[in-house]
């Protein structure tokens, strides 16, 4: 995310309300990029600003320095403005009225969404951010749905996931990060600056983030809303290591690769692990396959279907009622369930605007966070398969 921060901070044209402070690179590279040639006069005296003393540099060096921003902003009209987004009577929705443009708009708002606003607005980019309402899942991403993140720096005793995110949307407002709490319902890239309109809001930026993340797909069964979070979950990593998983009999549904790894984190905290394939065969690579099958931790159910789960007298997950290949109905007793069945992420609302792999994932160029458009920028799981934990 620094890298990305830098990426948009670095383009943009100086006014009073908007500096080129750079927060997040070594002094090198900052030095490099206050030499580079600019297309306009602003620009040119916007990165002087930097040279007394603007020019900011953190600890870590992060992504390689992109010029997607730069030369799309350069090129661009409008200028930095606190005026950052007009109500649905906006030229595109029959009025005439002309508005100003917002530097940075944000599409999101899990680790990814909150942690680009935090560094955006302490860039001075003023970014607007859509929250999301109902799209996707819950404003705040899938740690709103998490008991207890112990994984997360900062919080020895851990700490639950929606605290976590009530703490990085606060942090992202005390920087001047403007949150929408309302859905995308639709954008226009074809055009710059670009236009997202949500819900209520019609936002234009010179520049985009799509943080939307992904959203675990469910089984759906009957009792899944009652143990969700209470003994069922689809984040082994995040979960795992929770106390009420330590030293039990656990299940996870799936049999591709991101199951068989699923079943293997947790043989380090389970008592056994119940790998529940819901057909004859697992799809995961020869390699996985095998961990599975010479580990003495896990056993491997084929062509298993799960019909429900059952609870204690507490309330707490107890077991599942599964049906077995032969149609025998039996009771599993587990302590815990967590889902390997994937992921479906949130690209929907792009309307193929955005270059997508055959699942639906954004594509980003040159292994960064840059798009095939210009100015767009992905973060978080929307574009990372591999690493899903905040």
């Amino acid at each position: 995310m620094r890298g990305l921060s830098q990426q948009l901070t670095t383009g943009l044209p100086s006014t009073p309300r908007c500096s080129p402070t750079i927060t997040d690179r070594a002094a090198q590279h900052c030095r490099a990029f206050l030499r580079q040639p600019f297309s306009s006069e602003q620009a040119r005296q916007g990165l002087q600003t930097g040279r007394r003393g603007r020019c900011r540099v953190g600890r870590q060096a992060a992504a390689p320095l992109g010029q997607h921003v730069q030369q799309g902003l350069a090129s661009s009209s409008g200028s930095c403005s606190s005026r950052s987004h007009v109500p649905r009577s906006t030229p595109e929705h029959g009025a005439a009225a002309d508005t100003e443009v917002r530097n940075l708009a944000i599409i999101g708002s899990g680790p990814a969404g909150y942690t680009a606003a935090i560094y955006a607005a302490r860039a001075n980019l003023q970014p607007a951010v859509f929250e999301g309402y109902q799209a996707g899942g819950v404003k705040g991403g899938q740690l709103m749905t998490t008991s207890e993140v112990e994984n997360f720096p900062g919080f020895p005793q851990g700490i639950t996931g929606p605290d976590l995110m009530d703490r990085m949307q606060a942090q992202a407002e005390r920087w001047g990060a403007e949150l929408l709490t309302e859905d995308v319902e639709s954008v226009d890239l074809s055009q710059r600056p670009f236009v997202i309109n949500g819900t209520d809001t019609t936002v234009r930026a010179h520049s985009l983030i799509v943080a939307t993340g992904a959203t675990a797909k469910r089984l759906g069964i009957p009792s899944e809303e009652q143990f969700w979070s209470n003994g069922i979950s689809a984040c082994a990593i995040c979960d795992g290591a929770s106390p009420g998983f330590k030293g039990q009999e656990l299940a996870v549904v799936g049999g591709g690769d991101t199951a068989l790894e699923e079943a293997l984190y947790l043989t380090k905290y389970g008592k056994h692990i119940h790998l529940l394939v819901r057909s004859k065969n697992m799809r995961a690579s020869k390699t996985m396959q095998d961990r599975v099958l010479n580990s003495d931790k896990i056993t491997v159910h084929l062509n298993v279907t799960v019909e429900d789960a059952y609870g204690n007298n507490k309330g707490q997950l107890a077991g599942l009622h599964i049906v077995e290949e032969s149609g025998e109905k039996k009771k599993l007793p587990v302590k815990g369930l967590f889902y390997g069945i994937g992921h479906q992420p949130n690209s929907g609302f792009l309307n193929g605007q955005l270059d997508l792999d055959d699942k639906g994932y954004v594509k980003v160029h040159h292994g960064q966070v840059g798009t095939n458009v210009e100015g767009v920028f992905v973060a978080g799981g929307l574009f990372d398969t591999e690493w899903r934990a905040a």
